[in-house]
Order: structure tokens, then sequence, then C-alpha cells
């Protein structure tokens, strides 16, 4: 039954499976003690950036500098190296970040704190754990200094490249990466001193509707026009007040429907209201006592308590989490923007140890330390962690977003059939009753109708979870006997 009756008994089940787990907040709370961690000597690779696999498997991508990309399994308990690819396949250029849609997976490359290595990228076929492929890689020997971090969208790369600005390429064919334009941004703004041309980086990027939103360092926050992606134009300019003619960072970012959220360094987070993208509007400022306040003095910021850095939106639990550097990590509730609130911090019990990267997917927090001993954030550790947050265990299955509309569910004797109406989309599937997790599967873009078969479950009440990459759907069904 995947009727009207089964949908008003999916909405009272999700409303009673929230007030069961609902998303509590409890300021103060400090989780110390990590489910898992990996840390090792720094001459074997630092480790930036990572991400979970999103094909369902216990895997973790590291960016670990020139160490290369390392891949972990963390199913066991035990973190496991499974595979490193040497940045020997990547003409000696380390590699800094890592994004993954589907069954590729994007990474960076160049040191971005010199400019001794060309900018890059590369994209490996992850589809299958043992038969891990490099499609193609494409370097810019023009553009030194290194890809911070990039933004797929509609199968073009939009690349953050440090002091050489914004970066397109076309991805359309992985195995034939094509450059396609360059944008450079100014450094008249915001501060009336701009002299040091080595605060100016492009550093983090997100791409919604016609606009490409790029955090520019000390240079703030830039509005790119990118509906012709080989000619982008600059056309806005942001800074919070409170850091003009200050320190400034603008370091990553994340973007849920009209709200901005900014990792601006010693100074926090921000959040801006960008339902007009050419103005975007200040909405709040989330920023701890212990963190230093808007400074120009090296030694007061730089021995800030927190270093705001990568970031991630739950938006389930109405959560950002952010990497912090010697806080390593904070989970903050965004349900009122007017109000942010610290929910938990996640750090371990110790000294000298700052965060750089993180990942949340699936209820479950990773966080990448780098080795940083002489500049902040100060850390004399790299590798990794993975918390369980507790504050908020009902993630995803509150998302639940237009989606929905997308994918719908017929239960005909034992088979149940899912139709998509989403066109070169691979959706991740979830199926659980009250006993809990009965399935989970892939369901590739060429499987449409996905048949699966259900003949030996037993009777009762389904919950049906699917993932796009971005959004959740959550349907349900009722097998007779």
């Amino acid at each position: 039954m995947v009727g009207s009756g089964c949908r008003t008994l999916c909405s009272i089940y999700l409303c009673l499976f929230s007030m069961q787990l609902g998303a509590q907040c409890i300021p103060g709370h400090t989780d110390s003690l990590p489910g898992l961690r990996q840390f090792s000597n720094p001459a074997f690779g630092n480790f930036l950036s990572l991400k979970k696999d999103r094909l369902g498997r216990p895997m973790v991508y590291c960016a670990t500098k020139d160490g290369g990309l390392k891949i972990f399994d963390v199913g066991t308990g035990v973190p496991v190296l499974l595979q490193q690819f040497p940045v020997s396949m990547f003409r000696q250029s380390d590699v800094i970040n890592i994004q993954q849609i589907n069954e590729h997976l994007y990474v960076c490359l160049g040191d971005i704190w010199n400019n001794h290595e060309a900018s890059g990228l590369a994209v490996f076929d992850v589809e299958h754990a043992t038969d891990i492929r490099l499609l193609d890689t494409l370097f810019f020997p023009q553009f030194p200094g290194g890809v911070s971090t990039l933004f797929i969208d509609h199968e073009m790369a939009y690349l953050a490249t440090m002091q050489h600005g914004m970066l397109v390429v076309d991805a359309h064919d992985k195995a034939d990466l094509k450059f396609i334009s360059q944008l450079t941004f100014g450094n008249d703004f915001p501060h009336k001193d701009s002299s040091n041309a080595l605060a100016y980086n492009a550093r983090g990027i997100w791409v919604q509707g016609n606009y490409a939103y790029v955090c520019y360092d000390r240079g703030g926050l830039r509005i790119v026009d990118v509906r012709d992606p080989r000619a982008p134009r600059e056309v806005g300019r942001y800074c919070f007040e409170a850091l003009v003619d200050s320190a400034t960072a603008y370091n990553h970012l994340w973007i849920h429907q009209n709200l901005a959220y900014l990792a601006i360094d010693y100074a926090g987070l921000e959040i801006l209201d960008i339902t007009d993208p050419l103005r975007p509007k200040h909405v709040s400022w989330w920023h701890p006592d212990t963190w230093a306040n808007p400074t120009n003095n090296f030694n007061l910021w730089s021995n800030s308590r927190g270093h705001a850095n990568e970031i991630v939106y739950d938006e389930s639990c109405q959560r950002i989490y952010l990497a912090a550097g010697n806080t390593d990590a904070v989970s903050i509730d965004v349900s009122n923007p007017l109000q942010p609130t610290t929910c938990a911090l996640y750090e371990l019990n110790a000294e000298h140890y700052g965060s750089w990267g993180l990942d949340f997917h699936r209820d479950v927090l990773y966080l990448a330390y780098i080795w940083s001993p002489f500049f902040p954030p100060y850390s004399n550790y790299t590798g990794f962690c993975m918390y369980q947050p507790n504050d908020c265990k009902l993630t995803n299955l509150k998302a639940v977003d237009d989606l929905n509309d997308m994918i719908t569910l017929q239960l005909n004797g034992d088979a149940l059939h899912i139709h998509s109406k989403l066109n070169g989309v691979n959706i991740a599937l979830d199926i659980g009753n009250t006993s809990g997790k009965m399935h989970h599967a892939q369901l590739r873009e060429h499987q449409n109708p996905f048949r699966l078969d259900v003949s030996q479950w037993p009777s009762g009440f389904y919950w049906c979870q699917l993932i796009d990459g971005r959004k959740t759907a959550v349907k349900c069904f009722v097998k007779f006997p």
C-alpha cells in the first residue's frame, strides 16, 4: 500500500519519530571521545580535507597534501589504508581537497601555500571500490599556486584557485577535461590597505542558480555571474562591516536556499541573506567569547581559540558543522538564523591539535587535522577522527524536500517499484522498519524503474529514504501478509 492512507501513516510516523529523536540543542556539551581516530607522521602526508564515500561504502577519501590521495576502510572501527595514489601520479602536485558526485571523485591539486606547483584537477571513477581508476588530469602551469576547492554544477567544475581567482573547467567528459575560462579578482576591496597581495586568495566556492559565490580571503565575498561559463563576470562584493580594515579571511561557505553560511577564520560564522544575490544582507554573526575580536594584531588573531575553515550544513537538523582549528569542531543550531547557537563542541582532550577539513554524512562527523606547527591553526599532529553527534539524530528524516515529488513508489505483489523523474542522477536508497535497516542500494540512472524483491521481507510498515547527493526524500509503504 502506497496510497493516501499510507501517506497519512507516514506523516504520523515521522512526526512521532521526530518527537522521540528530536533536534535538541544542549549548549555547553563537549564530546572528547571520537569513535575512531587515525594519526600518523606528517612525513607520510598532511591531512587537509576528507570525504565520506557517497555510495554507501565504509570508505573515507583523504587529501594528504604531499602524501597524495589516501583511501581508508573505516567499517571495522580500526582505519585500514585501502589504497594510496601518490603525488607522482599528479606531476608531483600536492593533493589539497576532494569532492564526490555520485561515482566520480574530483581532486584539487597544487600546493596552496606557495607558487611552486601548478594548479590542477584530477577525476577518478570510484564506482567499484576494488577498481578505482584515474580518468583524467588537467594542469594549469600558467596558474601556479594550487586549487583550494571546487564546486560541480551541471557538469562544469568551478575551481577556487588562490591568487588566480576562479577557473572554469568543462567536466562533461570525465576522461577529457577542458579549460573554459578564468576570472581574477581585484584586491582594492574592502580594506584601505591592500598591500599584502598574498592575503587575497580564492579559497571557497559555491554555485547556485546564475551565480558563483567565492570566498576571497582578505578580499571578502565575491559574486560572479556564470550564466556564460566562458565569460564569467564579477557583479558583487561583500564584507562584514565589523571586519573592514581588520585582518580578514573569508575561507569557506555553504549555501542553503536563500542563506549563505560563511566561515571567516578567527571571526567565526556569518549568515547572509542572498535572496537578491547582488545585494547580500547581513543576518547574524556567531562568534564565541574565546575567539579573537576583529584586529590587525597577528599575535592576537593567530592565537585565537578558534579558526573557522571547512563547513557543512545539515538540512534535516538545521545544524552547521564547522572545522574550527584548536576548537576542533563546533555544532551550531541555525534553526533561527537570527540567533545561531552553539550546540556542541567536538575536540580531543589534548593540546596542539588543530582541524582544517570536515565532512558530515549520515549522522557521522569526519574531521581532518592539519600539521601546522608554525602558522594558525597551530597543530603538531595530523590525521582524522570520526564523531557521532548526539545533539540531533534526525538527520535527513525531516528533510522532505521537493525530491519527494520526483520519486514514486509502487508495490505490486512482492515487487517494490521505484520510479524517478530525475534525469542523469544516481540515488542512494535506505529502507527500514521499526526493527532496523533492511536494505541499502544505489539506484543507477539507467535502472528506472528500479525493482526490488521484497517477497522475503516480513509484513509491516516501512520507511524509504532516498538521497540524490544534496536532497532527501522520505516515502513509506506497508507490506501486508
